[in-house]
């Protein structure tokens, strides 16, 4: 099966979990297969998986309706999203596979135009901070928020600090790495850090401790700007 393609073979006493997990397995992938490919929150913040698209894959009319209209058109059903193959989406492959551009130099990156091939990956693209600057003022947007990248500390603020790359799996893969969502709220972006531990405890995924860290990036929002650091709690 699928499922144990990625987990490995289920030895035979845990059969009975076996059906029951892939049985939710299957369902939270079903929940995926409706889910939308990007979201605007507040006409201001971009979100999606991987990254803005190439522009030669949207409309000439850089509106956020026709932007929600564009990629509205991709079919839902799209079982080989991959553009090489027949039937595939650029514009829904870009929006799920595209990382911003590992240097802030496009020559550096291999970037002709603001996009360059994304040789880590073997597939998509990578995109500069400038195009990320275009592709935003194009549309009225403030911000991109994406996730596709795991970080050590759950977010890393980068491309001139209108980018967030969010990672909400603690754990990751065996990493130590941290999990983080984000809080839209009262016009301000607030970063929710959920620190990883070998043994979790309910006091380390507690409402209260979630509460009190969005607190404190309220308090330092109000006192500091935000920075491109990864520690930084704030979006400017």
């Amino acid at each position: 099966s699928v499922w144990e393609s990625i987990n490995g073979p289920t030895p035979p006493r845990k059969k009975p979990l076996y059906f029951v997990g892939m049985s939710v397995w299957e369902s939270i992938n079903d929940v995926f297969d409706v889910l939308p490919l990007a979201a605007i929150i507040d006409r201001s913040v971009f979100c999606t998986h991987g990254g803005i698209p190439d522009p030669s894959l949207l409309s000439p009319i850089k509106t956020q309706e026709q932007l929600i209209k564009d990629i509205a058109a991709v079919p839902s059903h799209l079982p080989q999203p991959d553009p090489s193959g027949v039937g595939g989406s650029g514009l829904a492959w870009d929006l799920m596979w595209n990382d911003p551009a590992a240097t802030e130099s496009p020559e550096e990156g291999g970037c002709n135009g603001g996009f360059g091939p994304n040789t880590a990956r073997g597939t998509a693209h990578v995109f500069t901070a400038e195009e990320l600057d275009t592709f935003l003022n194009d549309y009225g947007l403030t911000h991109l928020v994406r996730a596709h990248e795991m970080r050590h500390t759950g977010f890393q603020v980068q491309h001139h600090a209108r980018m967030v790359t969010l990672f909400s799996s603690s754990g990751y893969c065996g990493y130590a790495n941290d999990a983080s969502c984000i809080l839209a709220s009262e016009g301000k972006l607030r970063f929710i850090r959920l620190q990883h531990t070998s043994r979790p405890s309910k006091s380390s995924l507690s409402t209260r401790a979630a509460a009190a860290s969005a607190l404190e990036g309220g308090r330092k929002l109000e006192s500091s700007a935000a920075s491109s650091s990864p520690s930084s709690p704030i979006l400017p």
